[in-house]
């Protein structure tokens, strides 16, 4: 698995296989609010992003989320 789909496993507390791309804040309980900036933080540092406060708010599950962290590598 890569970094990314490592660190969403290690924020939600789930094995890597777990992350896939139909996982969601609609189907998933331990995505919370709380938990998305959890996620977003550690993105940010681990892999020296940064999101735009539009993104943040785009992302609703990991396909969304694995774009627009590879457009901005």
């Amino acid at each position: 698995m890569d970094q990314l789909g490592e660190i969403v496993a290690r924020v939600f507390d789930i094995p890597v296989e777990k992350v896939t791309d139909d996982l969601s804040r609609e189907k998933f309980e331990m995505w919370t609010s709380l938990n998305h900036l959890l996620l977003i933080s550690e993105i940010e540092m681990e892999m020296g992003i940064e999101f735009t406060s539009d993104e943040v708010l785009k992302i609703t599950n990991f396909k969304e989320l694995r774009e627009i962290v590879f457009k901005k590598r």
